[in-house]
């Protein structure tokens, strides 16, 4: 006996109610990363680097190392100041340099993904994940977003040309010292 074409539109309603059903992911005031794996591909190459990443939303500020030859390379955003250091460390010894930037963006919001359309669940290293994706005005772009299975843990952020992998994310609180500036820097300003 073939299902009837009633059966397919409750099938449909219920598996569209499902999926609308979903609520998006919303991310702690607070959270860590270490190694972040950014990937990018630009002309068929494919280039990737590792930062730690730390993110505070009550002190809208966030900041990310990477470590390359024993070497520091951090950036300090400060989105209330609009403001963003670039801080060298050689051999975690001296700050070497430290340049201050204009920074005019807007901090990501923890629940950015509010208004995200939930596509369903697809596998990521082995690991079950729910797909969110957000469009932009015009739909002509997309942010695809990947957290484990019913919960807010994050594991990928995806856009054309460019992929970035959280391993080792923790929810917070950051340590306040964790956005201090380098002194040769507060002596700069």
């Amino acid at each position: 006996m073939r299902p009837t074409k009633a059966f397919y539109w409750i099938a449909l309603f219920f598996f569209t109610s499902f999926l609308s059903a979903q609520k998006p992911p919303v991310f702690p005031n607070a959270w860590r990363a270490n190694n972040v794996q950014v990937i990018t591909i630009k002309q068929n190459q494919t280039y990737s680097q590792s930062y730690n990443a730390s993110y505070d939303w009550n002190l809208l500020k966030t900041r990310f190392d990477q470590q390359q030859n024993g070497n520091t390379i951090s950036f300090f955003f400060d989105y209330k100041a609009a403001k963003m250091w670039y801080v060298m460390t050689i051999k975690g010894e001296e700050t070497v340099s430290c340049d201050q930037f204009p920074f005019h963006r807007t901090m990501v919001s923890p629940n950015f993904l509010q208004n995200g359309i939930y596509n369903g669940t697809t596998t990521l290293n082995g690991v079950l994940v729910d797909h969110w994706r957000l469009l932009d005005q015009d739909a002509s772009k997309w942010l695809d977003f990947y957290f484990k299975i019913h919960t807010d843990v994050p594991v990928r952020f995806q856009e054309v040309g460019l992929e970035i992998n959280l391993l080792n994310w923790s929810p917070g609180p950051v340590p306040h010292d964790t956005f201090d500036l380098p002194e040769k820097c507060n002596d700069s300003n």
